[in-house]
């Protein structure tokens, strides 16, 4: 039994995250190799994985999240939120408390 989503298999909605979350893989290390730390955190959060169950596309997703967090200062928090449309404030949000709920890096979360 395979689930569909709008007519899409799931299978077919694992490989499109899978292959969107490499691209945002390698767009957030440019960026932040340039020190675009708002560019990288709204990359990051740029088609999160729904819909599918798949944990290690998740997990990634969250990790590649986390990395952004983890790089900018606490004196760019507000200029990086400030640059996220609501519902990228949303999709953050979620992240942050999948991090909180990991306890891995929970002060960075918390500033957030």
């Amino acid at each position: 039994f395979v689930a569909k989503m709008d007519g899409i298999s799931e299978a077919d909605l694992l490989k499109i995250h899978q292959m969107a979350l490499e691209e945002r893989e390698n767009t957030v290390s440019g960026l932040l190799n340039q020190q675009k730390l708002p560019e990288a955190l709204a990359e990051s959060l740029r088609k999160p994985p729904t819909g599918i169950s798949d944990d290690d596309v998740k997990n990634r997703s969250a990790d590649l999240v986390g990395e952004v967090l983890l790089a900018v200062k606490d004196a760019d928090i507000k200029k990086c939120i400030d640059g996220l449309s609501p519902d990228q404030v949303d999709t953050l949000m979620k992240y942050i408390y999948r991090g909180l709920a990991t306890y891995n890096n929970s002060n960075t979360y918390l500033k957030w």
